[in-house]
């Protein structure tokens, strides 16, 4: 009979891991604030979190197979707990230098790459295990990391206030604790694979793979330059909308707050209708209503209730793009070469987005807010009109299981 037990251990690991990296980018940046008053120490400690992350998510894959995937993902939970624990420990009892603050911090951005990696590999093998489609599947899996990314801030926020950072960092410890808990007990573990062939060889086929499909390097290159430009959304045109046209923060707020919830409502659907859909034209339309549209509505209109129920609208087609992406790469990559295409795919993408904040910033400096806003909507137009395109996207509806490259 099929068995649920082992993938709700994994959805409920992956909503404790997802809100614990959520609490921690508001926590950490606020205990640091709040001795020093310094916001490039604030910059520095979030630097030093992001960018091991986007290490870990290229060089992960090969290690995640040779551990085995369950032992990773429990890893994982433990090394972010003892990192992020050991901040108000050492500060309560011997002091914390801040090289060590950014150590520490380092160390948990490291361990959070690996474990994400390996809840996406393990998550087919225990779909089928429980009966569900993946479809299904991933966009549960999606589900729980969007709503820890909802519950994350406030939750942060509410800590801060009732406990004090230092008692934040240590719940959000013991949330990491119970996470690898719930992976022990309820996920069957997978056997490590052999490394004869060579770490750095084992890279190197992940990133070969990436590149010979074309498939997988259509999705590489659209997630790359879409997230590019949400991170010039999110991080610049959205808070200089926010200031210079609502005269609020609180419409900052309430815009994100949209499209987080408009986000969770859209992988629900998919993931009730998703298994009956054609997956290259559900790609292409969730990105058409997800991209252009939240920028022209910005350069079009002042109302904050309008630009709420329409980011909201973008962030349910939003909903569905993360667990296609998920659904292609299962079918489309050979299941030991995932870890690694995962990784490369998730690493290509953290790259770019630091490009999408220094680009938001020099298109409002140079040309203004509105025109930073419809240049930015055309070149997402360009880019999500690829799918209806090019032929290498009909590989979307393929349901062919570890395919060679096209």
């Amino acid at each position: 009979m099929p068995s649920r037990v082992p993938l709700w251990g994994l959805l409920t690991s992956g909503a404790l891991a997802a809100t614990g990296i959520v609490i921690t980018l508001v926590v950490v940046p606020w205990y640091v604030l709040q001795p020093t008053g310094s916001p490039v120490r604030a910059g520095v400690v979030a630097a030093c979190e992001l960018v091991p992350m986007m290490i870990a998510s290229l060089v992960a894959g090969p290690a995640v197979e040779r551990l085995g995937r369950r032992r990773t993902a429990v890893l994982s939970d433990v090394c972010s707990a003892v990192a992020f624990g050991a901040i108000p420990l050492l500060y309560g009892t011997v002091g914390l230098q801040f090289w060590q603050l950014c150590a520490l911090v380092a160390v948990g951005g490291l361990a959070r790459a690996p474990g994400m990696t390996a809840r996406r590999v393990l998550l087919p093998m225990l779909a089928e295990a429980a009966g569900t489609p993946l479809e299904r599947a991933t966009s549960a899996l999606s589900g729980v990391y969007q709503l820890g990314n909802l519950l994350g801030a406030p939750v942060g926020g509410l800590l801060i206030a009732l406990v004090g950072p230092a008692n934040g960092l240590l719940v959000t410890a013991g949330g990491y604790l119970l996470s690898a808990l719930l992976l022990t007990m309820l996920v069957p573990d997978t056997r490590s694979a052999p490394g004869g062939t060579g770490y750095l060889r084992d890279l190197r086929d992940g990133v070969a793979y990436v590149a010979g499909d074309r498939l997988v390097l259509a999705l590489l290159t659209m997630a790359a330059v879409t997230n590019m430009l949400d991170r010039a959304f999110t991080a610049v045109l959205l808070p200089v909308y926010a200031t210079d046209v609502l005269g609020s923060a609180v419409g900052l707020g309430v815009v994100f707050g949209a499209m987080g919830l408009g986000a969770l409502v859209g992988t629900a659907i998919f993931g009730v209708v998703g298994h009956r859909l054609p997956l290259r034209s559900a790609f292409g339309v969730a990105f058409l209503l997800l991209g252009a549209p939240r920028f022209v509505l910005l350069a079009a209109t002042e109302d904050l209730r309008l630009v709420a129920a329409g980011v909201f609208v973008c962030g349910v087609a939003a909903g569905a793009i993360d667990p296609i992406i998920a659904v292609a790469l299962v079918r489309r990559v050979p299941d030991a070469l995932q870890a690694r295409v995962f990784g490369v795919l998730t690493a290509g993408v953290l790259i770019v987005m630091p490009v999408g904040a220094l680009l938001g910033g020099v298109l409002v400096e140079t040309v203004g807010l509105r025109p930073a806003l419809l240049i930015a909507a055309a070149g997402y137009l360009l880019v999500t009109l690829s799918p209806f395109v090019f032929p290498a996207w009909r590989g979307l509806d393929s349901k062919r299981y570890g395919s060679l490259a096209a």
